[in-house]
């Protein structure tokens, strides 16, 4: 595996009824496969293609499961010069969903997110360090209501095609990661289900895919 290649790790795709009456038709060709490089340029995170979800004791019974609909990202690569590589993903904090729109909107509100004053979540890209072939861990920056604290990611790049049916050069990744919300001002609740519970640490999980600008 190229450095290049797991540079990109930092950062299961579902068809629409079009595409996949486009898929039907469709032959591969060697250069429609995944590839082991990634060509240089700019991209754009295809929200069609993307999810941000979260996962969260609840009460010590289950686990609590929830999403953003309304993410974007840009990644800026030069394959010359890897270290060099810019991304930015972004969330809208009242895209939240969790199933409930009632409780949505609690959480959303001043208690907990506080989405009025604080529309957006950013994870800004710092470094990544190899640990495996296709897997790397990635380092940087989330601001959340308004904190901005170091995170570390468990990342997996998938593939790179040349996409049959948008006509574009693609690749994707996914990102695994945890955070402490009481780290962000977000302690509603921690003083009576916190410790025992392990109500304060939100699992993360990333899947995307970027295409060449």
């Amino acid at each position: 595996m190229t450095f290049t290649k797991t540079l990109l790790i930092a950062s299961a795709v579902t068809l629409s009824a079009m595409s996949l009456s486009a898929c039907a038709t469709f032959t591969p060709t060697p250069e429609t496969n995944a590839q082991d490089a990634v060509e240089t340029g700019n991209y754009s995170l295809d929200p069609t293609h993307a999810s941000l979800t979260f996962r969260i004791s609840h009460f010590g019974v289950s686990d609590y499961l929830g999403r953003f609909n309304t993410i974007d990202g840009t990644l800026d690569f030069d394959e010359a010069n890897p270290e060099a590589a810019k991304m930015v993903l972004t969330a809208q904090v009242d895209s939240l969903d969790v199933n409930n729109d009632s409780f949505a909107e609690t959480l959303i509100g001043e208690s907990w997110f506080d989405a009025s004053a604080h529309p957006e979540a950013r994870f800004v890209l710092n470094g990544i360090t190899q640990t495996g072939q296709d897997r790397a861990t990635a380092t940087g920056e989330l601001t959340l209501k308004g904190v901005t604290n170091p995170v570390t990611f468990d990342v997996r790049f998938i593939g790179a095609i040349n996409n049959p049916l948008t006509r574009k050069y693609t690749l994707g990744f996914e990102a695994k990661g945890s955070i402490k919300r009481s780290d962000y001002g977000i302690t509603r609740l921690l003083s009576v289900a916190g410790d025992k519970f392990d109500f304060d640490t939100v699992h993360l999980h990333f899947n995307g895919e970027f295409q060449k600008q």
